[in-house]
């Protein structure tokens, strides 16, 4: 295993490992349709609805690569268009009640990564490091290092 210099190369490195072995626990469970890329969007949505200028800032993908991402989930039935409530001219990208049991699949796999993650680590180790992103996500969501 190579050695990484910053952090934020771990953290890349094993969201994409995390996501990667997701992917193909999906597929073995059905859902082989859904690509690594739709995860993401899925992940964002979190079950719930957001315009897609949002879910292209979570993402983190311009808003035509998200929209090609939301045409490609609507045509498998996994998220819907709506008009958004806030804003008559927007448009909102919700789930459909189709998406809902992957979501449960996605619940349940992220769990047993965190358990093992646990086991891996021991169990102190592993809420320091909970804490420690905890921490580090809310001084960047309010604008610490920008």
């Amino acid at each position: 295993m190579s050695r990484r210099t910053f952090v934020t190369d771990h953290l890349r490195s094993v969201e994409e490992q995390v996501r990667r072995a997701a992917y193909h626990r999906f597929a073995d469970a059905g859902y082989g349709e859904v690509r690594p890329s739709h995860l993401k969007v899925l992940a964002a949505l979190g079950g719930g609805t957001l315009s897609l200028t949002r879910l292209a800032q979570l993402v983190g993908v311009s808003k035509q690569a998200t929209g090609k991402l939301v045409d490609h989930l609507e045509r498998l039935g996994y998220v819907e268009r709506a008009a958004d409530p806030a804003d008559g001219r927007a448009v909102a990208i919700r789930v459909t009640p189709k998406a809902l049991p992957g979501y449960q699949l996605g619940r349940a796999y992220i769990a047993d990564w965190e358990e093992q993650a646990k086991s891996r680590l021991g169990a102190m180790r592993f809420e320091e490091l909970r804490q420690s992103l905890a921490e580090l996500d809310d001084w960047m969501a309010g604008g610490g290092w920008s």
